[in-house]
């Protein structure tokens, strides 16, 4: 009479090699849902440039974004910013509109008027070329949001992260 014992035992290590394989994509997926939590609870300022010579910024996040310290840093020898052009959008207001020709960097505050945003324009601004080139020609100069004195706030005035992205330069 002939034993199962080998048939057992090759289904015995089967079934644990497919329990041991769902563990680990298992503990893989975790991994990587926790660096997508993680990433989605940071907001993302982005800078625009549109035709004739408007720079928008506009956000993205998954908190409510109720207020905010905009810098943006440009390259004042190329490009000049006009602060009085500088509106709110999304239902925003917008203070401030403060320009440092040292260090070439134009700071501003966003509050929310009436409802919070998680996805929208934040304000806008105009810029031209320091030779009195008008946007329609202008095609040099570096513009940045700072990662350093940027802060976006949430209702309890708590800093929400953020990354930037967008324009850094205008080229050919």
């Amino acid at each position: 009479m002939k034993t199962k014992f080998p048939l057992y035992l090759g289904i015995t290590v089967f079934v644990l090699s497919v329990l041991m394989a769902s563990i680990r994509i298992g503990e893989k997926g975790f991994v990587i849902n926790s660096d997508l939590r993680a990433f989605q609870e940071q907001a993302i300022l982005k800078l625009y440039f549109s035709e004739p010579n408007i720079i928008s910024i506009s956000a993205v996040s998954a908190k409510e974004i109720y207020g905010a310290d905009i810098t943006i840093l440009y390259d004042r020898d190329t490009l000049a910013i006009l602060p009085s052009t500088l509106s709110g959008f999304s239902s925003n207001i917008t203070t401030g509109g403060e320009i440092n020709q040292e260090t070439g960097s134009f700071s501003f505050s966003v509050v929310s008027s009436n409802q919070p945003v998680k996805n929208g324009i934040l304000a806008t601004f105009r810029i031209i070329g320091t030779d009195g080139i008008d946007g329609n020609k202008l095609d040099y100069g570096r513009i940045e949001l700072s990662d350093n004195e940027t802060k976006i706030y949430d209702i309890n005035m708590g800093e929400i992260p953020f990354k930037t992205s967008g324009i850094r330069a205008l080229t050919e």
